[in-house]
Order: C-alpha cells, then structure tokens, then sequence
C-alpha cells in the first residue's frame, strides 16, 4: 500500500506544471492603411495545475507591440489573461509570421502563434477600398459581426435576378484590398425555383437566432423562391424557412424586420410583407419559423417595420405599407388578439417604405413614417395612437417624386426628436424634421434616388451624417446637419442599396458599403467606400494616441439601434467602472455594468429585449475612477 502510494505522489508531482494555450490558431489583423492601427484581443490561458509565468512576448516587427498586460504576467492555475496587440503598418506589405511567447511551460517553453496582418494604402475619403463582383444586382447588403476572426465588421449582400443559378447570398471580408475576399456564399433552398431577393429590405442582420454565439440573418426572396429565410450568419447554413408555396397563398417577400423577443425566449421573432398573391404581413417565431400570425389585406405588402408599443401590453406593434389596389398603412397588434388591427389609413397611393419612429408628437407613443407613389408623392408620419380605426395625421411633406424609401435618422437639428431621410424619384435625398414634417436640406443627385441611409458622425459636431446613392451611380456622404456634400464616389452603374459599417481599414474613421445594379455586363458590384472628410482621418504620427491617458474613448454601435448595440470603451488603467443609462429629464434608468476593470479595450453589450425601455433618445455615461464620458443613444423599437 506505502509503494503505490508513493507512486502516486510522484506522477502527482510530476504532473504539477503550467500549460500555455491561445484562444485562436491564427490572429489576423486584416488589412490595415499603412499609419493606421488596429487592435487585437487574444486570451492566453493556463491549464495546467502551477501557475504559468509568459516572461516574454517577441515580435518579428516593431509594427507589433502589446499593450497589456504587462510583461512578466503570471496567470493563475486554471485562469486567463486578455492580452491586447497593437498592429500599425509603416508600409505597403504583408507581416505575416508568428509571435512567440516565453513561458515556464516544460513542454512548450517556447509557444509560437501564426498571425496574418497586411499594409495597404490610405485611402482618401470617398475612395473605393474594395469591390466584390456579385453574380447580378446587388439589391440589399448589411454590414455584421466578425465572421473570419480578423476583428473587424463583415458584409453580407443580396445579389441576384430572374435567371441567376450561382449562389446570390455573399458574405465578404469586411477588410480588403482592391477585390473583396468571399468568406462564404449561399443559395437558400425554397419554392419551386430558388431563386434570390428583391428589394433593398429583403435583407437584415438580426440577433443570434440558434444561441450558438454569432448574429444571423434574415432574407426574404422573390420570383419562384417567395420563402423567408433564417440565415446562420457564420456559414450561410439555413436554420429554418418559411415557404409560402407550402403556406398559400405564396408571393414575393419584398420586406423583413425584426419585431425584438415577444415571447420571451431571448430570440427576436421576424416580421415580413409579402405580394401577390399572398397580399399579407407574417410573423414568425425566430427560434423556428413557426407562424405565430398571418393578416391579409387587399394587395401586396411591400414594407413592414417595429413600433413601439401603442395598446398597453408592452409588446410592440407591427406596421405594413401596402400598395397596388390597396395604397394603405395598416398598424397591427404585435401578439395576435381579436382586436389585433389596431389602425389602417388610406394614403390614395401606393406605399412603399414604412418605418417606426421614436415618439414624434410628444405623446409618449411612437408614431408611423410611410412614403407614398403617387397622388403628391408625400411622406406621411401617422400617429401610433389613433382616436379611431383610421389613422390620424400628424404631418405630410411632399418629397418631389415617388418615395422609394423612408428611413428614421438620429435627430439632426438639435429639437430631441428624431428626423427622416428620404430617397426620391425627385433626383435628390432629403431630410425632414420628425416633429412636424419641414424640410431640413435637399441634395440633388441629378437621377432617381434609390438608396438612403444614415452614417456614423465624421465631421465632429455630434450630428449622423446621411448617405444617398442616385442612378447616376454616385454614391454621397452628405453632412446629416446641413445638407452639404462630404464626399462623392462615382461608380459604373445605378445604386440600389447604401449602408454604414464601422472602421474597416485601420484610419479610425468608419466606412461605407454600396451595391449596385448589374446591366449589360456591367456593375452588380458590391463595395466599401472609404469614409471621413478631409482631416477626419484618425492616422497620424503619435504611436500612443490609441492609448488614452484622460479620456475614454466610449462609444457605441449600431447608433440608432433596435434591438442590441455594442458599447465600447478604453480604459488608461486598472478602475472601478460604471455604465449607466438616463432619459432625457436625468432619472437613470438602468445600470448596464458596475464592477472592477482592467486596463485595455472593453466592450458591454446591450440588449433592449430584455429591457422595458420605450423608443427615444438616452444618455450613457461611463464613470473610471475620477474620469467621466457621456454619449447620446437612440432606442428604436
């Protein structure tokens, strides 16, 4: 008995050691503008059984440093350690190799890790980064979380027309350099035909659907297809479809929305219009595409939105625009009820585009913007709460043409409410005041105005900036305060969709995605346009501005949001942190994190599904020791 006890005390011993082990097997860093930087998060962790001592970090490059944590770290048997990389490229080159660390590990005393990281050029603001060759129109596309591990936002596109066999669903490397690299493409199988999209709203990023980690997608297609599709946005893997062939009456699915968790299960549920001859808005359970409610109205249904809650069961509710025979905007209940209609209002036109907006009158409901073809050619905000069954006006505006589509912007003229931008067949974008329908600027594009967008700040003044892409081909950046031109990139064929995407290439400005119409064998390009203005760039010569010594750098994206945004933060040391949120009168409403912190780079994600919060503007402020940062946010539901 002594002797095996013995024995085991010794492979006990001789077990005893520190293991080292990486959280990925490659760190990628993309493709960077030379002077520019990015970050990189890698945990380090310890499972062994002794406490892992990593002495030294070396580099093959000085563009590489680490910022914390300091070196020696010791991590503690079973634990890890959050290392921060900084990657700022002096040239136009690859810096592909490895960094290795030193470590007491025995076995692997020193461990190696393959890195991928590239320079590239700086590009000036409106320039092309990349393009991607789609198979046909690109009519739809959304920018979404890292898929290929290189920190850094992804694209997925809708390409396709009558006849496409390729697959029309691509998801491409957010960074690039000249040609987009696809990380994955799809053809989602429904309907007779398999055919694709139609529509710039046939199209969105939605929250994680399956709870394996990852945002999906939402995609509604047309022509023989007419299926709504859950989309795993990692691989491009169906997680679940609604056909309408095997739920007739079938039609095109032209729009779909997110309507937030309704029944409680952590998991957004799927709104969507369908046309002819289905001529109906659908919800659908998230989780597995089960019909919850199905309303048919007189013809097609070619927009649907979320609005905030208007009947007191704190669910919101959901708004079709229809159009053909039926030129209404019908408001109904988000749960199905025997009263579920709440409202329909007869705009004597075709609608085209829907959106919710934030509370527009002051009457603590959100309110309804429709855009109409036809008899003015307006756009009309709706209250949410009606007196009667029919709908009240609370403004019209005209916009010059046929409203192709309506898109709800943070506020742009300082009133706490928020606007509306509009892309016209009156050869130009516009701005209108949410409150009471005045027009804040016009931008003339010289053709028909498809797309219309918001874009994240570049100019400093704390006001979103628009994007508007025309017929002509041109894609524009205009100042969202007064109507001015920031830039203008000029591409070969017409615009069908424009989106925001964060910083993509390192320059610390965020960027643009645009696709276009495929004709004559020419365009059906997607693309990411260098944002900023003239000086906006965040490149310059001060390799420790990405550390903040008495600042924050708090952030947060998306801006507007509907249903999840992701706050971030840098921290210049070691604190006790606080994120909270007010309304607009100073009451805080919620407490989104309190707790200790480390130096480095931190990011909270916030989720409205679990939240009771009504749409509108909040402030978020984060306290760090003795240093406080505030931002504003918007809530759209």
């Amino acid at each position: 008995m002594r002797v095996v006890l013995c024995l085991l005390l010794c492979a006990s011993t001789a077990l005893a050691a520190p293991v080292i082990n990486f959280g990925a097997d490659t760190l990628k860093f993309g493709f960077i503008s030379v002077g520019g930087n990015h970050i990189r998060l890698l945990d380090v962790s310890n499972s062994g059984n002794e406490a892992l001592i990593v002495n030294t970090v070396l580099f093959q490059d000085t563009v590489f440093s680490i910022l914390n944590p300091s070196i020696p770290d010791t991590i503690p048997p079973g634990q890890h350690h959050q290392y921060r990389f900084h990657f700022r490229p002096t040239e136009i080159s690859s810096y592909d190799g490895q960094f290795s660390f030193y470590s007491n590990d025995p076995v692997r005393p020193t461990a190696t890790l393959p890195i991928e990281a590239a320079g590239t050029m700086v590009f000036m603001p409106g320039e092309i980064i990349w393009s991607y060759q789609g198979p046909e129109n690109v009519v739809s596309c959304t920018a979404v979380d890292d898929v290929n591990g290189d920190g850094i936002q992804d694209v997925v596109a809708e390409s396709f027309d009558a006849g496409v066999t390729t697959d029309n669903l691509l998801c491409v490397s957010g960074s690039g350099n000249g040609e987009g690299e696809l990380i994955w493409s799809a053809r989602p199988l429904g309907g007779p035909s398999n055919s694709g999209g139609y529509g710039d709203e046939c199209l969105i990023a939605i929250e994680d659907l399956n709870h394996n980690g990852t945002r999906d997608l939402i995609l509604g297609t047309a022509w023989g297809s007419r299926t709504i599709f859950a989309i795993e946005g990692a691989t491009g893997e169906t997680i679940w479809s609604y056909d309408t062939y095997q739920n007739l009456p079938s039609g095109w699915v032209y729009s779909v929305a997110s309507m937030g968790d309704l029944n409680g299960d952590s998991i957004p549920e799927v709104l969507a219009g369908v046309g002819s001859d289905a001529n109906a808005g659908i919800l659908l359970n998230g989780a597995n595409g089960a019909m919850i409610w199905r309303h048919q109205v007189a013809d097609a249904v070619f927009s649907v939105s979320r609005v905030s809650d208007i009947n007191y069961d704190n669910i919101p509710e959901a708004v079709l625009g229809a159009g053909d025979n039926d030129d209404k905007v019908y408001l109904y209940s988000g749960v199905e009820l025997d009263t579920s209609l709440i409202w329909s209002y007869d705009a004597n036109a075709s609608i085209m585009s829907v959106a919710g907006i934030p509370d527009a009158n002051g009457d603590a409901y959100g309110d309804v913007i429709a855009g109409s073809w036809g008899n003015g050619n307006l756009v009309f905000a709706l209250s949410g709460y009606s007196r009667d069954r029919f709908g009240d006006t609370l403004w019209t505006a005209p916009a010059g043409g046929p409203v192709m589509k309506v898109v709800v912007s943070p506020d742009l003229n300082g009133d706490w409410f928020s606007d509306v931008l509009v892309a016209s067949w009156g050869n130009y974008a516009l701005a209108l005041s949410g409150h009471d329908g005045s027009t804040l600027w016009t931008y003339p594009m010289g053709d028909d105005v498809w797309a219309v967008y918001w874009a994240n700040d570049v100019t400093g003044d704390g006001v979103c900036e628009a994007i508007a892409g025309a017929f002509t081909g041109a894609v524009a950046l205009i100042n969202g305060a007064d109507g001015q031109e920031i830039w203008t990139c000029n591409t070969d064929s017409k615009i069908f969709t424009v989106r925001p995407i964060g910083d993509v290439n390192g320059d610390g400005v965020p960027d643009i995605i645009a696709g276009q119409q495929f004709l004559n064998n020419t365009g059906g390009k997607l693309f990411v346009i260098s944002g900023g203005t003239v000086g906006s760039s965040g490149i310059g010569d001060d390799n420790d501005a990405i550390i903040p010594e008495n600042h924050l750098l708090l952030s947060n994206y998306p801006n507007p949001f509907n249903a999840r945004t992701i706050i971030s933060y840098d921290l210049p040391k070691s604190a006790d942190v606080k994120l909270e949120l007010f309304n607009l009168l100073g009451q805080r409403v919620d407490v989104l994190y309190e707790g200790r912190q480390e130096a480095g780079r931190h990011n909270v994600s916030y989720d409205t599904g679990n939240s009771k919060l009504s749409s509108g503007v909040y402030y978020c402020r984060l306290s760090a020791g003795d240093v406080v940062s505030t931002i504003k946010m918007t809530i759209l539901k």
